[in-house]
């Protein structure tokens, strides 16, 4: 388990980073958007 720990650790660094390119702008779309004009 040790062994994988830095295994997962990089996969879910890498979830984590595509989650936020992929949900911000689905997320600003909803709030007061700053981001309406571009």
């Amino acid at each position: 388990l040790f062994e994988l720990l830095p295994y997962l650790e990089e996969f879910v660094r890498g979830l984590r980073a595509n989650a936020g390119r992929l949900i911000p702008p689905k997320a600003r779309r909803g709030s007061p958007g700053q981001t309406t004009l571009r």
